[in-house]
């Protein structure tokens, strides 16, 4: 599952528990470096330039759309 605009990662991590293999990518690194420390898979990518080998069952993307 691919989480585009994780913010910290709350629901990657929630994901991950719920037994999915979860990332996330947020562009702000505030973020990313909080959700890292937690150990949650956040990277720091805007979605125009993520560039992943993964194909991803689940995309979500919460809140994202009002802060283009």
């Amino acid at each position: 599952m691919l989480d585009i605009g994780a913010n910290t990662g709350d629901f990657v991590k929630e994901a991950n528990i719920f037994g999915l293999s979860a990332i996330g990518i947020e562009p702000n690194k505030r973020f990313v470096d909080l959700a890292r420390s937690m150990a949650i898979p956040v990277y720091e990518s805007k979605i125009e330039s993520f560039n992943s080998e993964k194909k991803f069952d689940i995309i979500t993307m919460f809140d994202v759309l009002e802060h283009c």
